[in-house]
């Protein structure tokens, strides 16, 4: 060998040595804070909790960064297709770093005299949202390259892709695939078709600019789609004939793009509830898996009924429209304590206070079944007579309470019965003076009501606030045979790996009333319904005919409108009012305002989910009785006017009639149980 060669040898060996040793510096150097392998493996990336209704639909994501992960089988084609003709056409045929491409992409940028042209492989791309951040500067991309090439040893292609497409942003606090397809198609990734995945492979290569073309400039969206698709003929991908035949389809978004979701007074409600048992963390980031007692089809009918009623209010109110006419409403199953459905106002967005859970308002006449429910565990019977005359009675403070009835008038003797059926404050007021506002505390907790409640005698008309929600659960242990059961909204918690959390069938209950008790009061409630009782407009002017209970609610300056009602099946409780607590207007009572919104929410419903007509069930220890009206002694067939009445046991009359004779009358119907009717 000569002496040149051995000179050109000695230098290559020893540039190469430089060469090695430079190369191994930039890999210690830069490798230094790099991943390693095992936090690859360990690597849990942020996942959007999702909320779903009690079909197994999504009706909210809660996330920090919207992402649900799917796996790979989940993922179209098409989208790989798209993404690697647009990304990185050689990625099969690399480590992770396509030098070739960097060189292209070099002298493309220099010739231009800007940057025109990446050269950074899906692998890389990923790198760079795991772990890496995205300020542009040699020191990244050396770092970038030496994590990519870590990921290509750890992991396979269809991994690779996988995790590509689960991590990456598309705009719009959507990360991933899945919140992608929801966010712009509201449909699951299966099912995007294929202009849909060169959509969204163009979104990813400007995902916070990109999106507001949508809808801004869909002409130029459009254009941009179609420039991926004819990618993809390049590539091999797709035909020109298919391609074709995409172009020709429009962008296809989902029309409520950016829109509030379903239920959000709902949701909201879900949301608090676990952020104050999982803490934020778990809710933004882990991805939980929240399945919950929403029946979406009953929660647009409440904001549909609802939301109509308030805007006939609106047009009626004497007030701006900047003070808008509020509302809510609640549905719950009765036996289980399930919230179907919840409006906490007229518009989510305006105003993020739910009505039906945080504001406290005075329930007005409402409130009286629970005062009545006291008194017949107490001994009240439905035919005991109650003096409905005016009163006067004096206060700590020196002055005269009096009283009134809604319609200024007395009735003089009146019944249990008659009392709650027509709503007779000042009855009410004798009744309660009878057991003592003391008495009925007890009863109020252990039907579910939790807001501080006052011992005085303006209890009667529903002085003492509470919410909607607690007020019509309580309701709920009338059909329920005496048993509270906790609203409840979420059934199942399971963590990203489908590990249950929690899970139950209802809330915590508890026998707040005997079953005799809670009987007696579904009869008296259901009088409520009938002609002459302050419920009956259901029946009379909205066509509900199903056996039901329920009672009005007015507070004195007409601010407060409510209606609470059940049925077998379903408890649902409305209330109407202002924010500020102003006067709804003259006689705008809860008959003529929150009646409606339940009346015809309560039918449509029934009928929508096809429940059936059943009645009430009635414990066999209640006794029932037809009674001479007039004597309230049993009938005899002489009795000219005959009633059906139900007793706790050892509370029904014993004696018979004595004061009808042999001649006009009829027959009386034998004692009956088992069964209530109105």
């Amino acid at each position: 060998m000569g002496r040149f060669w051995k000179k050109l040898l000695l230098w290559t060996l020893i540039w190469g040595l430089v060469y090695s040793a430079a190369l191994a510096g930039i890999v210690l150097y830069f490798g230094r804070d790099l991943p390693s392998l095992e936090q690859l493996e360990r690597f849990r990336p942020k996942l959007a909790t999702l909320i779903y209704d009690s079909e197994g639909k999504v009706v909210k994501e809660l996330a920090e960064e919207r992402r649900v992960s799917v796996p790979f089988d989940q993922i179209p084609e098409e989208f790989f297709d798209a993404l690697l003709a647009v990304e990185d056409r050689e990625f099969y045929h690399h480590n992770g770093v396509n030098f070739l491409a960097i060189v292209r992409a070099a002298l493309a940028n220099i010739s231009a005299g800007r940057i025109v042209e990446g050269a950074s492989t899906v692998t890389q791309q990923l790198a760079r949202n795991l772990f890496l951040s995205f300020k542009v500067s040699l020191s990244r991309k050396i770092r970038e390259a030496l994590t990519a090439i870590r990921i290509e040893r750890a992991y396979t292609k269809e991994e690779i892709l996988e995790m590509y497409a689960n991590q990456v942003y598309f705009g719009r606090g959507a990360w991933g695939i899945q919140a992608a397809a929801r966010t712009y198609f509201d449909k699951d990734a299966e099912d995007l078709t294929l202009e849909e995945c060169a959509l969204l492979v163009w979104l990813l290569r400007s995902p916070n600019r990109y999106p507001a073309l949508l809808q801004l400039n869909p002409e130029v969206a459009l254009r941009r789609r179609n420039i991926v698709l004819d990618k993809m003929v390049d590539f091999g991908a797709i035909s020109r004939e298919r391609a074709e035949e995409a172009k020709a389809r429009p962008l296809g978004l989902h029309t409520a793009l950016g829109k509030v979701g379903e239920a959000p007074y709902f949701v909201e409600y879900v949301r608090q509830y676990l952020m104050e048992k999982y803490g934020s963390d778990m809710v933004y980031k882990g991805g939980l898996r929240v399945y919950t007692t929403l029946n979406t089809t009953l929660q647009g009918l409440a904001e549909k009924f609802l939301l109509e009623q308030l805007a006939k209010l609106q047009a009626e109110s004497p007030y701006p429209d900047s003070i808008p006419v509020q509302g809510a409403l609640v549905a719950l199953e009765t036996h289980t304590g399930h919230i179907l459905a919840m409006v906490g106002g007229r518009d989510f967005e305006e105003s993020q206070f739910n009505r039906a859970v945080q504001a406290l308002r005075q329930p007005g006449s409402a409130f009286k079944p629970i005062i009545y429910a006291a008194a017949v565990d107490n001994g009240w019977r439905t035919i005991d007579t109650l003096l409905d005359v005016p009163i006067t009675l004096p206060m700590p403070d020196g002055t005269v309470w009096r009283p009134e009835n809604y319609d200024h008038t007395f009735l003089g003797p009146i019944t249990l019965r008659e009392a709650i059926k027509k709503s007779r404050n000042l009855a009410t007021i004798r009744l309660l003076m009878d057991i003592q506002p003391q008495t009925v505390i007890p009863y109020a907790r252990q039907m579910g009501i939790t807001s501080p409640l006052r011992p005085v005698y303006s209890m009667a008309l529903g002085t003492n606030e509470v919410t909607l929600l607690e007020l019509t659960a309580a309701y709920c242990t009338f059909p329920n045979g005496g048993v509270w059961v906790e609203p409840t909204a979420v059934l199942r918690v399971e963590d990203r790996e489908g590990r249950v959390l929690e899970e139950r069938e209802h809330g915590e209950e508890r026998e707040a009333l005997s079953p005799e008790t809670a009987a007696v009061m579904v009869s008296l409630l259901g009088s409520v319904m009938e002609p002459g009782g302050t419920g009956y407009g259901a029946r009379r002017w909205y066509g509900f005919k199903r056996p039901a209970g329920g009672k009005t609610g007015t507070t004195g300056n007409f601010a407060d409108a409510w209606f609470i009602g059940f049925t077998p099946q379903i408890a649902c409780g409305v209330w109407v009012g202002y924010d500020q607590k102003l006067s709804l207007g003259p006689r705008k009572a809860g008959a003529a305002v929150a009646l409606p919104v339940w009346a015809r929410f309560m039918k449509a419903a029934h009928d929508t989910l096809g429940l059936p007509v059943v009645d009430f069930r009635m414990p066999p220890t209640v006794v029932q009785l037809d009674l001479c009206a007039e004597t309230m002694k049993i009938a005899t067939p002489y009795c000219p006017k005959v009633i059906h009445e139900v007793f706790k046991p050892g509370t029904e009359p014993t004696e018979t009639c004595d004061l009808h004779h042999p001649g006009t009358g009829r027959r009386p119907a034998p004692s009956r149980r088992g069964k209530i009717e109105f």
